[in-house]
């Protein structure tokens, strides 16, 4: 939900949402990189966005130490919380030629 009531706030507002979306998408991506044959599907948006909340209201790990760690708080959680795996597709995917239960109309 938008909370802004002017174009200009709309728009910084959309600004905001889409980088937090890239740098959770981001976080998680390094999180599964840095474990070798973990595969990135695997990683639950849920788990990096609940985490990172967390951490804004506990207001954890604001201050930074010394050492960097491309993991963190947010990718360990993930780690931690990885889904299972994709099952394989049975099908091909194709194009339905009728909508709705309808036969397709002949020309």
């Amino acid at each position: 939900m938008l909370r802004a009531r002017t174009p200009d706030g709309v728009e910084q507002e959309v600004y905001a949402l889409l980088s937090a979306y890239q740098l959770l998408r981001t976080a998680m991506v390094d999180a599964t990189d840095s474990q070798p044959g973990f595969d990135p599907d695997r990683a639950s948006f849920t788990t990096a966005l609940n985490t990172a909340r967390d951490q804004i209201v506990d207001a954890t790990g604001v201050i930074a130490g010394t050492v960097i760690d491309l993991v963190g708080v947010i990718g360990t959680h993930v780690l931690n919380n990885l889904l299972p795996d994709r099952r394989i597709r049975v099908k091909s995917r194709i194009i339905k030629t009728h909508r709705f239960g309808q036969a397709p109309e002949l020309r």
